[in-house]
């Protein structure tokens, strides 16, 4: 059974609790040989916009003519 987990302090608290979970596990499922293969996947972490400039540029990549539109407006963004 795969198990995927964001980082390694997720990992330790499951490796805690990985005893008491794969016994009780083995014991539903009447299966003795299940094992768990542990994947830390190291994902890139998506960040909110927080500035006026973050937000036009993430608003750009949903919609690029807005780079046109404040082009032909001359606007400034603060």
């Amino acid at each position: 059974m795969e198990l995927k987990l964001e980082n390694e302090i997720q990992q330790s608290f499951f490796n805690e609790e990985k005893g008491d979970l794969l016994r009780f596990i083995r014991q539903k499922l009447n299966n003795y040989s299940l094992q768990f293969e542990i994947t830390i996947t190291k994902d890139k972490q998506v960040l909110e916009p927080y500035s006026p400039q973050e937000k036009f540029e993430y608003m750009v990549k949903k919609n690029p003519h807005l780079l046109e539109l404040k082009r032909r407006l001359d606007l400034d963004i603060e």
